[in-house]
């Protein structure tokens, strides 16, 4: 009894070293298709292609899908591996390029929009300048006026007194 009670100590003290702590994984987005000369695995394997090439479809049978690679071989795959969409990662790295592309063009926008505002404000300034300008320059248009309508007063005075030195008669 001795025995079996240290056999099954030392067998739970190896299960207990053996045992590795739970870790979290996740799987690969990774895949490689074999591309076959038949409808079966027992058929040779003409090419293997990675995940996310586009071929082109020729005839389905049951499972399996006759195509024809980048590289020109024709061949047959499983029809599960194929969709009509391309990959989460090729779709994600054009919308990664997309989204540079926007931000680039986002940059050059809130520039052109400062350099906008800087003219902008430019503009006022010489629009106040103006208007400054106009205020004073109608201001001397009054003067003159009032000097003009004085000198038109003037000739009619001299002429009246022009006229009041002559001898009646």
């Amino acid at each position: 009894m001795n025995r079996i009670l240290r056999a099954a100590l030392a067998l739970a003290l190896v299960a207990a070293a053996t045992t590795a702590p739970a870790a979290t994984r996740y799987v690969t987005d990774e895949l490689r298709i074999s591309v076959r000369s038949g409808t079966g695995e027992q058929y040779r394997i003409i090419e293997v292609i990675d995940t996310g090439t586009r071929v082109e479809t020729l005839e389905s049978e049951d499972d399996w899908t006759r195509v024809r690679t980048p590289q020109g071989n024709t061949g047959w795959v499983r029809g599960q591996y194929l969709v009509e969409e391309p990959i989460a990662a090729a779709r994600l790295e054009t919308a990664r390029s997309e989204l540079e592309a926007a931000r680039a063009r986002i940059d050059e926008l809130e520039q052109s929009l400062a350099q906008a505002r800087e003219q902008l404000r430019s503009a006022e300034a010489r629009n106040d300048a103006l208007a400054d300008e106009i205020e004073t320059l109608e201001g001397r248009v009054d003067q003159a006026r009032e000097g003009l309508e004085l000198q038109q007063e003037n000739e009619q005075l001299q002429q009246q007194a022009a006229r009041s030195r002559e001898p009646c008669g």
